[in-house]
């Protein structure tokens, strides 16, 4: 790695140009890491090669070009071996002006046939770290509108015509906060959902909103053991947390924070979720840029069981019953009727 130092007039997008040694088989990796107080430096470049083994080996030096965007003027440019004996190996680094913006990439499409959906998938709501977002832009006038001529001009480029971008997420979603959630570092502007949508309606692109949450808002089932005890018991009586077949409350962890599962056959977890996906319908679904919504489902989703070894909670036992009309014959009171319950259930 060496130290990078970029001109205070550098406009982004610049061009960066690696060239390496294709003479022997290698897997590396390419950062650009700004200088930064904090112990966490987020990557800039998000690069990397492989030559060698199924990919023949060309015995010369090659290039390979990355679009980069500057937030700052200082910077570390680092490559790394990835696996061991396939070093890592660097000739130069060069970096050049873009002189005017971005073209877009000339897409053949089909006629009156169905055309093709192909994007970006933003799990983490994080495309702002490689589009030379600074933390503290957000309230700086017209930076959402640059950031997004960025995004656009760059899906363009590389002949993109969809992004997903995860409108709710772990445990943000609080909508009634102005934006759908208050994650970013630049996107707290009320509105920019809208804007982004009109913008890429503009460009014939479109918003895939995904949805991956680990709870829903208000917190009827909190993110972390509440400093009541009384108002956690409370809540463990009215069937809010998940149970497990040995009567434990199913135990989870929210961004290193210990937490309580949602129980998703709750009725007020259900309606809050519910109520989440309502909005977000209301005030996009009709926009012509909106692609729609994808339901992430993994442990942690609040509306699913996410194994048998859980959903064995007195709530959950009567709703089951009234639903199915299949009587769980375990008594109601018995210190162990969440075992019973399990083997009933799940046996033969």
């Amino acid at each position: 790695g060496f130290e990078v130092k970029l001109p205070e007039d550098a406009a982004a997008p610049l061009m960066l140009e690696v060239t390496w040694p294709d003479d022997r088989e290698r897997a590396m990796s390419f950062y650009m890491l700004e200088k930064a107080e904090s112990k966490q430096h987020r990557d800039h470049l998000s690069g990397g090669v492989q030559c060698g083994g199924e990919y023949p080996l060309s015995g010369k030096l090659q290039k390979t070009r990355y679009l980069f965007y500057p937030d700052g003027t200082d910077y570390l440019f680092e490559a790394r071996t990835l696996i061991p004996g396939m070093p890592a190996a660097v000739a130069k680094l060069e970096l050049f002006r873009v002189a005017e913006r971005l073209p877009k990439l000339g897409v053949h499409l089909p006629g009156a046939l169905p055309q093709r959906a192909f994007g970006h998938l933003d799990e983490d709501q994080s495309f702002e770290v490689l589009l030379g977002n600074r933390l503290e832009s957000d309230l700086r006038q017209g930076y959402p509108v640059e950031l997004f001529e960025r995004l656009l001009d760059y899906l363009d480029y590389t002949g993109q015509n969809v992004l997903s971008y995860a409108l709710l997420r772990y445990h943000w979603g609080h909508l009634d906060r102005g934006p759908i959630n208050t994650v970013g570092s630049g996107l707290r502007t009320t509105g920019w959902v809208r804007l982004l949508l009109d913008m890429m309606e503009a460009r014939g692109q479109r918003l895939l909103g995904n949805i991956h949450l680990f709870t829903v808002p208000e917190q009827p089932v909190v993110l972390q053991p509440s400093t009541d005890p009384l108002a956690l018991e409370e809540r463990q009586r009215a069937g809010y947390f998940l149970y497990d077949r040995n009567g434990k409350v199913q135990g989870r962890q929210f961004d290193g924070q210990p937490g309580f599962g949602n129980n998703p056959a709750h009725p007020e977890v259900r309606k809050r979720f519910l109520d989440m996906i309502a909005e977000i319908l209301h005030r996009f679904g009709s926009h012509p840029a909106f692609a729609g919504l994808d339901l992430w489902m993994d442990k942690n989703t609040p509306v699913i069981f996410n194994s048998l070894d859980v959903g064995y909670g007195d709530l959950t036992v009567r709703l089951f019953e009234k639903e199915t009309g299949c009587r769980v014959a375990v008594a109601a009171d018995s210190p162990t009727r969440f075992a019973e319950r399990y083997r009933l259930l799940t046996g033969p």
